[in-house]
């Protein structure tokens, strides 16, 4: 019989999760979802061999899900939630919704500087970085050359007011 501490494995409850996966990438033109374990072990899943119904209400609650989190500043206002809700929408539209808005992963952002400071495509710099354990995915981000990147890119992405309009 588990222990009263117990969530039904070896685990102990706790509020804190720890991290099991060291990477997770998406394929949208083959529906392929791959997980990388931190066992080092690797799933596939193929949502293509979900009945169609499935896939449409997982695309259903993805964007629902994603127009509640625009809102959920909106302080009880249905008039600010429906603002950020129309905006998101629009930058969903016009595919703008990503580093502009301070919404792209910190992987991602991390993945950005890197290609950068590589020279290289996105794409391997995403597929190296990866690639790492998460100790050292950890290491890399934290470096003062990679962290001074991420910051350009963040500047660059949302231009700040000059401070001498602030001043006056």
């Amino acid at each position: 019989m588990p222990e009263e501490n117990s969530n039904g494995d070896d685990s102990p409850n706790s509020k804190t999760h720890k991290r099991v996966t060291s990477a997770i990438s998406w394929d949208a033109t083959t529906g392929l979802l791959t997980i990388q374990w931190c066992d080092r072990e690797v799933t596939t899943y193929n949502l293509g061999d979900l009945p169609q119904e499935i896939q449409n209400a997982l695309m259903y609650h993805g964007a629902l899900a994603r127009l509640q989190q625009s809102y959920v500043s909106a302080d009880g206002s249905p008039s600010a939630a429906r603002t950020k809700a129309d905006k998101l929408w629009t930058q969903l539209r016009s595919n703008d919704w990503g580093l502009r808005r301070g919404e792209q992963s910190k992987f991602s952002i991390t993945v950005k500087a890197l290609a950068v400071l590589l020279k290289t495509s996105e794409a391997e710099a995403q597929a190296r970085f990866a690639a790492l354990p998460v100790e050292k995915r950890r290491e890399v981000s934290s470096r003062s050359d990679v962290v001074a990147q991420v910051a350009k890119l963040k500047a660059k992405a949302n231009p700040l007011q000059s401070l001498d309009s602030i001043l006056k």
